[in-house]
Protein backbone atom coordinates (compact mmCIF):
# COMPACT_ATOMS: atom_id res chain seq x y z
CA UNK A 1 0.00 0.00 0.00
CA UNK A 2 1.01 3.35 -0.77
CA UNK A 3 -0.03 6.23 0.66
CA UNK A 4 -1.98 8.96 -1.59
CA UNK A 5 0.71 11.54 -0.80
CA UNK A 6 2.97 9.75 -2.57
CA UNK A 7 0.69 10.06 -5.85
CA UNK A 8 -0.35 13.77 -5.93
CA UNK A 9 1.10 17.04 -5.92
CA UNK A 10 -0.74 19.84 -3.92
CA UNK A 11 -3.46 20.79 -4.29
CA UNK A 12 -5.05 17.82 -5.82
CA UNK A 13 -4.34 16.04 -2.96
CA UNK A 14 -7.05 17.77 -0.66
CA UNK A 15 -9.48 17.54 -3.58
CA UNK A 16 -8.78 13.74 -3.59
CA UNK A 17 -9.45 12.85 -0.25
CA UNK A 18 -12.80 15.03 0.01
CA UNK A 19 -13.74 13.21 -3.27
CA UNK A 20 -12.94 9.58 -1.58
CA UNK A 21 -14.78 10.47 1.51
CA UNK A 22 -18.05 11.44 -0.38
CA UNK A 23 -18.03 8.61 -2.68
CA UNK A 24 -17.41 6.15 0.23
CA UNK A 25 -20.31 7.49 1.71
CA UNK A 26 -22.46 7.29 -0.95
CA UNK A 27 -21.16 3.54 -1.28
CA UNK A 28 -21.51 2.51 2.06
CA UNK A 29 -25.47 3.96 1.64
CA UNK A 30 -26.15 1.66 -1.35
CA UNK A 31 -24.91 -1.41 0.08
CA UNK A 32 -26.92 -0.81 3.53
CA UNK A 33 -29.81 -0.12 0.67
CA UNK A 34 -29.28 -3.11 -1.04
CA UNK A 35 -28.15 -5.33 2.15
CA UNK A 36 -31.52 -4.78 3.59
CA UNK A 37 -33.51 -5.36 0.80
CA UNK A 38 -31.91 -8.96 0.49
CA UNK A 39 -32.54 -9.70 3.99
CA UNK A 40 -35.77 -8.81 2.93
CA UNK A 41 -36.97 -10.53 0.18
CA UNK A 42 -34.83 -13.86 2.17
CA UNK A 43 -37.70 -13.88 4.42
CA UNK A 44 -40.04 -16.24 4.66
CA UNK A 45 -43.10 -13.99 4.59
CA UNK A 46 -45.67 -17.02 2.52
CA UNK A 47 -44.58 -18.77 5.79
CA UNK A 48 -45.15 -16.27 9.08
CA UNK A 49 -47.33 -13.50 7.52
CA UNK A 50 -50.75 -13.44 6.11
CA UNK A 51 -51.04 -11.70 2.71
CA UNK A 52 -52.63 -8.34 4.00
CA UNK A 53 -49.99 -7.85 6.78
CA UNK A 54 -47.09 -7.18 4.08
CA UNK A 55 -47.76 -3.34 3.07
CA UNK A 56 -44.58 -1.81 5.25
CA UNK A 57 -42.21 -4.44 4.16
CA UNK A 58 -43.13 -4.14 0.46
CA UNK A 59 -43.15 -0.39 0.47
CA UNK A 60 -39.59 -0.69 1.95
CA UNK A 61 -38.27 -2.48 -0.84
CA UNK A 62 -39.70 -0.29 -3.80
CA UNK A 63 -38.47 2.45 -2.02
CA UNK A 64 -34.95 1.14 -1.17
CA UNK A 65 -34.89 0.04 -4.77
CA UNK A 66 -35.76 2.75 -6.51
CA UNK A 67 -33.52 4.85 -4.39
CA UNK A 68 -30.68 2.41 -5.20
CA UNK A 69 -31.02 3.18 -8.83
CA UNK A 70 -31.08 6.80 -8.00
CA UNK A 71 -28.06 6.23 -6.23
CA UNK A 72 -26.22 4.60 -9.17
CA UNK A 73 -27.53 6.96 -11.80
CA UNK A 74 -26.19 9.94 -9.64
CA UNK A 75 -22.89 8.19 -9.20
CA UNK A 76 -21.62 7.40 -12.54
CA UNK A 77 -24.60 7.94 -15.39
CA UNK A 78 -24.90 12.16 -14.82
CA UNK A 79 -22.01 13.00 -16.45
CA UNK A 80 -23.14 16.37 -18.25
CA UNK A 81 -22.91 19.78 -16.41
CA UNK A 82 -20.32 20.23 -13.26
CA UNK A 83 -22.41 16.70 -11.71
CA UNK A 84 -19.86 15.01 -9.28
CA UNK A 85 -19.68 11.17 -10.82
CA UNK A 86 -17.28 8.46 -9.72
CA UNK A 87 -16.53 7.91 -13.30
CA UNK A 88 -15.23 11.32 -13.68
CA UNK A 89 -13.36 11.59 -10.57
CA UNK A 90 -11.74 8.62 -12.04
CA UNK A 91 -10.64 10.02 -15.01
CA UNK A 92 -9.21 13.42 -13.00
CA UNK A 93 -6.91 10.84 -10.61
CA UNK A 94 -5.53 9.75 -13.87
CA UNK A 95 -4.95 13.02 -15.30
CA UNK A 96 -3.48 14.67 -11.80
CA UNK A 97 -1.56 11.37 -11.04
CA UNK A 98 2.27 11.38 -11.23
CA UNK A 99 3.30 10.31 -14.33
CA UNK A 100 5.71 7.12 -12.50
CA UNK A 101 1.97 5.34 -11.55
CA UNK A 102 -0.22 6.01 -14.04
CA UNK A 103 1.14 2.24 -16.43
CA UNK A 104 -0.19 0.55 -13.04
CA UNK A 105 -2.72 2.80 -12.08
CA UNK A 106 -4.68 1.45 -15.41
CA UNK A 107 -3.96 -1.82 -15.34
CA UNK A 108 -6.00 -1.62 -11.77
CA UNK A 109 -8.54 -0.25 -13.31
CA UNK A 110 -9.18 -2.97 -16.07
CA UNK A 111 -9.05 -5.47 -13.27
CA UNK A 112 -11.90 -3.56 -11.00
CA UNK A 113 -14.07 -4.52 -14.73
CA UNK A 114 -16.25 -1.43 -14.22
CA UNK A 115 -15.64 -0.97 -18.00
CA UNK A 116 -17.68 -0.96 -21.33
CA UNK A 117 -19.43 -4.22 -20.28
CA UNK A 118 -21.47 -2.65 -18.01
CA UNK A 119 -22.86 0.13 -20.44
CA UNK A 120 -25.82 -1.19 -21.36
CA UNK A 121 -26.80 -1.84 -18.05
CA UNK A 122 -26.39 1.99 -17.18
CA UNK A 123 -28.10 2.81 -20.05
CA UNK A 124 -31.12 1.36 -18.59
CA UNK A 125 -30.73 2.69 -15.19
CA UNK A 126 -30.45 5.96 -16.66
CA UNK A 127 -33.62 5.51 -18.62
CA UNK A 128 -35.33 3.68 -15.59
CA UNK A 129 -34.21 7.18 -13.60
CA UNK A 130 -35.67 9.26 -16.20
CA UNK A 131 -38.78 7.80 -17.62
CA UNK A 132 -40.09 5.90 -14.47
CA UNK A 133 -38.82 7.23 -11.52
CA UNK A 134 -38.17 10.96 -11.65
CA UNK A 135 -40.34 11.43 -14.32
CA UNK A 136 -43.09 9.05 -15.60
CA UNK A 137 -43.55 8.99 -19.46
CA UNK A 138 -47.32 8.74 -21.03
CA UNK A 139 -48.21 5.83 -23.15
CA UNK A 140 -44.42 4.27 -22.66
CA UNK A 141 -44.16 1.70 -25.75
CA UNK A 142 -43.33 -1.88 -24.74
CA UNK A 143 -39.94 -1.84 -26.30
CA UNK A 144 -39.62 1.53 -23.64
CA UNK A 145 -40.59 -0.51 -20.94
CA UNK A 146 -38.10 -3.13 -21.93
CA UNK A 147 -35.42 -0.48 -22.16
CA UNK A 148 -36.14 0.39 -18.69
CA UNK A 149 -36.01 -3.10 -16.70
CA UNK A 150 -34.01 -3.56 -14.06
CA UNK A 151 -33.66 -6.84 -12.45
CA UNK A 152 -32.24 -6.81 -8.26
CA UNK A 153 -29.24 -8.41 -9.58
CA UNK A 154 -28.42 -5.97 -11.83
CA UNK A 155 -28.22 -3.09 -8.49
CA UNK A 156 -26.09 -6.30 -6.57
CA UNK A 157 -23.62 -6.56 -9.79
CA UNK A 158 -23.56 -3.13 -9.94
CA UNK A 159 -23.09 -2.17 -6.09
CA UNK A 160 -19.68 -4.78 -6.75
CA UNK A 161 -18.14 -3.28 -9.48
CA UNK A 162 -18.71 -0.07 -7.55
CA UNK A 163 -16.71 -1.13 -4.42
CA UNK A 164 -14.21 -2.69 -6.56
CA UNK A 165 -14.14 0.51 -8.14
CA UNK A 166 -13.61 2.32 -5.47
CA UNK A 167 -10.93 -0.15 -3.83
CA UNK A 168 -8.41 0.50 -7.33
CA UNK A 169 -9.37 4.58 -6.25
CA UNK A 170 -8.11 4.06 -2.97
CA UNK A 171 -5.10 2.41 -3.31
CA UNK A 172 -5.00 -0.43 -1.51
CA UNK A 173 -6.90 1.79 1.50
CA UNK A 174 -9.12 -0.76 2.94
CA UNK A 175 -12.64 0.29 3.65
CA UNK A 176 -15.38 -1.56 4.82
CA UNK A 177 -18.57 -1.35 2.89
CA UNK A 178 -21.05 -2.24 5.38
CA UNK A 179 -20.90 -0.67 9.32
CA UNK A 180 -19.91 -2.80 11.80
CA UNK A 181 -23.41 -4.79 12.74
CA UNK A 182 -23.95 -5.30 8.75
CA UNK A 183 -20.40 -6.70 7.89
CA UNK A 184 -20.67 -10.48 8.13
CA UNK A 185 -16.84 -10.60 8.34
CA UNK A 186 -17.21 -9.39 11.56
CA UNK A 187 -15.91 -11.38 14.60
CA UNK A 188 -18.46 -10.94 18.19
CA UNK A 189 -17.85 -11.80 21.36
CA UNK A 190 -19.38 -15.41 22.07
CA UNK A 191 -22.83 -15.23 23.47
CA UNK A 192 -23.05 -11.40 22.14
CA UNK A 193 -26.66 -11.31 19.89
CA UNK A 194 -25.49 -9.77 17.03
CA UNK A 195 -27.87 -9.86 15.01
CA UNK A 196 -28.32 -6.70 13.18
CA UNK A 197 -31.42 -4.23 13.64
CA UNK A 198 -33.58 -5.85 11.07
CA UNK A 199 -32.95 -9.51 11.52
CA UNK A 200 -34.28 -8.71 15.01
CA UNK A 201 -37.48 -7.24 13.23
CA UNK A 202 -37.79 -9.89 11.31
CA UNK A 203 -37.32 -12.79 13.83
CA UNK A 204 -39.67 -11.02 15.79
CA UNK A 205 -42.24 -11.62 12.92
CA UNK A 206 -41.49 -14.66 12.86
CA UNK A 207 -41.66 -15.62 16.39
CA UNK A 208 -45.17 -14.18 16.66
CA UNK A 209 -45.90 -16.37 14.26
CA UNK A 210 -48.90 -18.45 15.09
CA UNK A 211 -47.58 -21.84 13.01
CA UNK A 212 -44.40 -21.70 15.25
CA UNK A 213 -45.75 -22.99 18.19
CA UNK A 214 -48.69 -24.08 16.33
CA UNK A 215 -47.86 -28.27 17.65
CA UNK A 216 -47.80 -27.20 20.99
CA UNK A 217 -50.77 -24.24 21.53
CA UNK A 218 -52.82 -26.81 18.71
CA UNK A 219 -51.60 -30.70 17.92
CA UNK A 220 -55.04 -31.24 15.90
CA UNK A 221 -54.51 -28.36 13.89
CA UNK A 222 -50.91 -28.72 13.26
CA UNK A 223 -51.47 -32.50 12.06
CA UNK A 224 -53.94 -30.79 9.43
CA UNK A 225 -51.44 -27.98 8.48
CA UNK A 226 -48.04 -29.91 8.09
CA UNK A 227 -49.60 -32.13 5.33
CA UNK A 228 -48.91 -28.86 3.58
CA UNK A 229 -45.79 -27.98 4.37
CA UNK A 230 -42.70 -28.86 1.99
CA UNK A 231 -39.15 -29.77 3.56
CA UNK A 232 -37.75 -26.37 3.53
CA UNK A 233 -40.72 -25.07 4.97
CA UNK A 234 -40.33 -27.75 7.95
CA UNK A 235 -36.80 -26.54 8.18
CA UNK A 236 -37.24 -22.73 7.70
CA UNK A 237 -40.10 -23.21 11.03
CA UNK A 238 -37.47 -25.25 13.38
CA UNK A 239 -34.75 -22.63 12.79
CA UNK A 240 -36.72 -20.03 14.75
CA UNK A 241 -38.15 -22.65 17.00
CA UNK A 242 -34.71 -23.47 17.94
CA UNK A 243 -33.81 -19.51 18.43
CA UNK A 244 -37.00 -19.69 21.12
CA UNK A 245 -35.98 -23.19 22.83
CA UNK A 246 -38.21 -25.40 21.61
CA UNK A 247 -37.92 -28.54 19.94
CA UNK A 248 -37.57 -29.39 16.27
CA UNK A 249 -40.55 -30.67 14.52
Amino acid sequence: MIKDEEFFDEPFLLEYRDEIKFFYSELVHLNVQLSIIDKIRRFRFDLFVSPDQTTFFSTVLRSFFESSILRVARLVTDNDGDFRTITRFKNKIFRNMKETYKRDFQERLRESKFDKSTDELLERIRIRRNQRIAHTIHNASEEELHKSTIYLKDLFSLRDQLNSLLSTLSFGTTRMMLPLEYDESVKHPVGVDSRTDIERILDHIAFDSYIVSLPETSPILWEARIRSLKEHDIEEINSYRSKLGLDNI
